[in-house]
Protein backbone atom coordinates (compact mmCIF):
# COMPACT_ATOMS: atom_id res chain seq x y z
CA UNK A 1 0.00 0.00 0.00
CA UNK A 2 3.06 2.27 1.08
CA UNK A 3 5.16 1.59 -1.95
CA UNK A 4 2.00 1.75 -4.45
CA UNK A 5 1.21 5.44 -2.66
CA UNK A 6 4.85 6.29 -3.22
CA UNK A 7 4.80 5.25 -6.90
CA UNK A 8 1.80 7.45 -7.26
CA UNK A 9 3.25 9.89 -6.14
CA UNK A 10 6.19 9.78 -7.63
CA UNK A 11 4.42 9.89 -10.83
CA UNK A 12 2.38 12.70 -10.18
CA UNK A 13 5.90 14.49 -9.19
CA UNK A 14 7.54 13.76 -11.95
CA UNK A 15 4.19 14.96 -14.23
CA UNK A 16 4.58 18.11 -12.58
CA UNK A 17 8.20 18.49 -12.94
CA UNK A 18 7.14 18.19 -17.22
CA UNK A 19 4.59 20.37 -16.50
CA UNK A 20 6.87 23.35 -15.02
CA UNK A 21 9.70 22.16 -17.45
CA UNK A 22 7.36 23.33 -20.42
CA UNK A 23 6.03 26.54 -18.75
CA UNK A 24 9.21 27.59 -17.77
CA UNK A 25 10.35 28.92 -21.27
CA UNK A 26 8.07 31.44 -22.00
CA UNK A 27 8.28 31.34 -25.95
CA UNK A 28 8.07 27.60 -26.43
CA UNK A 29 5.66 26.95 -29.50
CA UNK A 30 3.12 25.36 -27.04
CA UNK A 31 3.39 27.78 -24.49
CA UNK A 32 1.78 30.69 -24.10
CA UNK A 33 3.39 33.73 -25.80
CA UNK A 34 4.08 37.36 -25.95
CA UNK A 35 5.98 39.77 -27.66
CA UNK A 36 7.69 40.84 -24.14
CA UNK A 37 9.08 37.68 -23.75
CA UNK A 38 9.84 37.44 -27.65
CA UNK A 39 11.33 40.10 -27.61
CA UNK A 40 13.38 40.05 -24.14
CA UNK A 41 15.03 36.37 -25.79
CA UNK A 42 15.80 37.78 -29.29
CA UNK A 43 17.68 40.90 -27.83
CA UNK A 44 19.68 38.28 -25.59
CA UNK A 45 20.53 35.51 -27.81
CA UNK A 46 20.63 37.69 -30.91
CA UNK A 47 22.42 40.75 -29.73
CA UNK A 48 24.81 42.88 -31.81
CA UNK A 49 26.27 41.96 -35.30
CA UNK A 50 26.07 40.14 -37.56
CA UNK A 51 23.17 38.85 -35.55
CA UNK A 52 20.72 41.22 -34.05
CA UNK A 53 17.78 41.48 -36.73
CA UNK A 54 15.93 44.90 -35.09
CA UNK A 55 17.09 48.48 -35.89
CA UNK A 56 17.29 51.63 -33.52
CA UNK A 57 19.65 52.96 -30.55
CA UNK A 58 16.89 50.37 -28.44
CA UNK A 59 16.43 46.76 -30.36
CA UNK A 60 13.88 46.10 -27.71
CA UNK A 61 11.35 48.98 -28.18
CA UNK A 62 11.76 48.52 -31.79
CA UNK A 63 11.42 44.74 -31.64
CA UNK A 64 7.98 45.33 -29.20
CA UNK A 65 6.72 48.04 -32.59
CA UNK A 66 7.30 45.10 -34.82
CA UNK A 67 5.98 42.30 -32.86
CA UNK A 68 2.29 44.25 -32.65
CA UNK A 69 1.56 43.18 -35.97
CA UNK A 70 1.71 39.59 -36.16
CA UNK A 71 -0.92 37.05 -35.64
CA UNK A 72 -0.16 35.03 -32.85
CA UNK A 73 -0.73 31.71 -34.48
CA UNK A 74 0.35 28.37 -33.02
CA UNK A 75 2.82 25.23 -33.45
CA UNK A 76 0.28 23.53 -36.07
CA UNK A 77 1.12 27.13 -38.36
CA UNK A 78 4.95 26.21 -38.18
CA UNK A 79 5.60 28.18 -41.65
CA UNK A 80 3.19 31.19 -40.69
CA UNK A 81 3.96 34.84 -40.52
CA UNK A 82 3.02 35.07 -37.18
CA UNK A 83 4.97 34.99 -33.28
CA UNK A 84 4.72 31.32 -32.70
CA UNK A 85 6.93 30.47 -36.13
CA UNK A 86 9.31 32.88 -34.68
CA UNK A 87 9.57 31.89 -31.46
CA UNK A 88 9.93 28.42 -32.33
CA UNK A 89 13.18 28.83 -34.30
CA UNK A 90 14.23 31.48 -31.28
CA UNK A 91 14.02 28.68 -29.36
CA UNK A 92 16.04 26.76 -31.35
CA UNK A 93 18.88 29.57 -31.47
CA UNK A 94 19.42 28.99 -27.92
CA UNK A 95 22.53 26.42 -29.28
CA UNK A 96 23.13 28.00 -32.58
CA UNK A 97 26.79 29.52 -33.37
CA UNK A 98 28.97 31.34 -35.48
CA UNK A 99 26.68 31.06 -38.99
CA UNK A 100 24.03 29.07 -37.94
CA UNK A 101 23.26 31.39 -34.95
CA UNK A 102 23.11 34.83 -37.62
CA UNK A 103 20.87 32.41 -40.15
CA UNK A 104 18.57 31.24 -36.84
CA UNK A 105 18.14 35.14 -35.79
CA UNK A 106 17.50 36.51 -39.22
CA UNK A 107 14.69 34.19 -39.65
CA UNK A 108 13.37 34.40 -36.10
CA UNK A 109 13.21 38.18 -36.75
CA UNK A 110 10.79 40.25 -38.56
CA UNK A 111 11.84 39.46 -42.59
CA UNK A 112 11.85 35.83 -41.90
CA UNK A 113 11.90 33.74 -44.98
CA UNK A 114 10.94 30.53 -42.73
CA UNK A 115 8.06 32.38 -41.43
CA UNK A 116 5.56 33.22 -44.45
CA UNK A 117 8.78 34.23 -46.59
CA UNK A 118 10.95 37.81 -47.33
CA UNK A 119 8.45 39.37 -49.60
CA UNK A 120 5.27 38.19 -47.64
CA UNK A 121 7.02 39.54 -43.65
CA UNK A 122 7.67 42.82 -45.50
CA UNK A 123 4.99 43.62 -47.04
CA UNK A 124 2.70 42.89 -44.26
CA UNK A 125 4.97 45.02 -41.97
CA UNK A 126 5.38 47.71 -44.47
CA UNK A 127 1.62 47.72 -45.28
CA UNK A 128 0.86 47.79 -41.36
CA UNK A 129 3.44 50.68 -40.47
CA UNK A 130 3.12 53.17 -43.54
CA UNK A 131 -0.19 53.97 -43.91
CA UNK A 132 -2.44 57.31 -44.98
CA UNK A 133 -0.19 59.98 -46.50
CA UNK A 134 2.70 57.71 -45.98
CA UNK A 135 1.44 54.70 -47.61
CA UNK A 136 4.28 53.08 -50.45
CA UNK A 137 2.24 50.63 -51.99
CA UNK A 138 -1.46 50.06 -52.90
CA UNK A 139 -2.15 46.57 -51.54
CA UNK A 140 0.04 44.12 -49.69
CA UNK A 141 -0.36 42.01 -53.11
CA UNK A 142 1.14 44.86 -54.94
CA UNK A 143 4.25 45.21 -52.94
CA UNK A 144 4.61 41.67 -52.78
CA UNK A 145 4.79 41.31 -56.95
CA UNK A 146 7.18 44.00 -56.69
CA UNK A 147 9.50 42.42 -54.12
CA UNK A 148 9.74 39.65 -55.81
CA UNK A 149 12.03 41.39 -58.30
CA UNK A 150 14.02 42.77 -55.57
CA UNK A 151 17.76 42.15 -54.58
CA UNK A 152 17.00 40.38 -50.96
CA UNK A 153 20.54 41.93 -49.54
CA UNK A 154 20.86 40.25 -46.20
CA UNK A 155 24.13 39.33 -46.67
CA UNK A 156 24.14 42.22 -44.21
CA UNK A 157 22.16 42.44 -40.85
CA UNK A 158 19.04 44.79 -41.29
CA UNK A 159 20.75 47.77 -39.06
CA UNK A 160 23.18 47.78 -41.37
CA UNK A 161 21.63 47.98 -44.71
CA UNK A 162 20.64 51.89 -44.64
CA UNK A 163 21.04 51.81 -48.42
CA UNK A 164 21.30 49.41 -51.01
CA UNK A 165 18.30 48.96 -53.75
CA UNK A 166 17.29 45.59 -51.65
CA UNK A 167 14.39 44.52 -49.10
CA UNK A 168 16.74 44.64 -46.29
CA UNK A 169 17.13 48.48 -46.99
CA UNK A 170 13.16 48.68 -47.09
CA UNK A 171 12.90 46.61 -44.03
CA UNK A 172 15.52 49.15 -41.98
CA UNK A 173 13.74 51.82 -43.02
CA UNK A 174 10.04 50.53 -42.28
CA UNK A 175 11.12 49.60 -39.13
CA UNK A 176 12.52 52.71 -37.94
CA UNK A 177 9.23 54.67 -39.59
CA UNK A 178 7.02 52.70 -36.64
CA UNK A 179 8.68 54.79 -34.04
CA UNK A 180 6.92 58.05 -34.45
CA UNK A 181 4.67 59.90 -36.91
CA UNK A 182 7.57 62.07 -38.15
CA UNK A 183 9.43 58.72 -38.56
CA UNK A 184 7.34 57.49 -40.80
CA UNK A 185 6.90 60.64 -42.78
CA UNK A 186 10.48 60.42 -43.17
CA UNK A 187 11.60 56.46 -43.72
CA UNK A 188 8.24 55.26 -45.47
CA UNK A 189 9.73 56.98 -48.53
CA UNK A 190 12.54 55.53 -48.35
CA UNK A 191 10.70 52.00 -48.46
CA UNK A 192 8.81 51.92 -51.53
CA UNK A 193 9.56 51.16 -54.83
CA UNK A 194 10.85 53.18 -56.68
CA UNK A 195 12.23 54.28 -52.91
CA UNK A 196 13.32 58.05 -52.43
CA UNK A 197 17.27 58.75 -51.55
CA UNK A 198 18.52 55.42 -49.57
CA UNK A 199 16.99 52.16 -51.47
CA UNK A 200 16.99 53.21 -54.95
CA UNK A 201 21.02 53.75 -54.55
CA UNK A 202 23.19 50.33 -56.12
CA UNK A 203 23.80 47.57 -54.06
CA UNK A 204 26.20 46.69 -52.32
CA UNK A 205 27.24 49.80 -50.27
CA UNK A 206 29.64 51.16 -47.60
CA UNK A 207 27.31 51.74 -44.76
CA UNK A 208 26.44 55.16 -43.98
CA UNK A 209 24.13 57.20 -42.00
CA UNK A 210 20.84 57.52 -42.54
CA UNK A 211 18.22 60.62 -42.11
Amino acid sequence: MHLRLWLGCGSLLSVLGVLWACSSDPVAPTSGKTCDTYCTRMVSVCSGEPNNPFPGTDPKATCLRVCGNWAPGDSSNSGGDTLACRSQILSSALEATGANLTASCLNAGPISAACGGNCKTFCGLNIATCTGTTSQYASEDECIAQCKNMIPGFENSIPKSVDGNTIACRAYHTMVASGSDTDRKTHCPHAGNPSSLHCDLPYPLVDAGAD
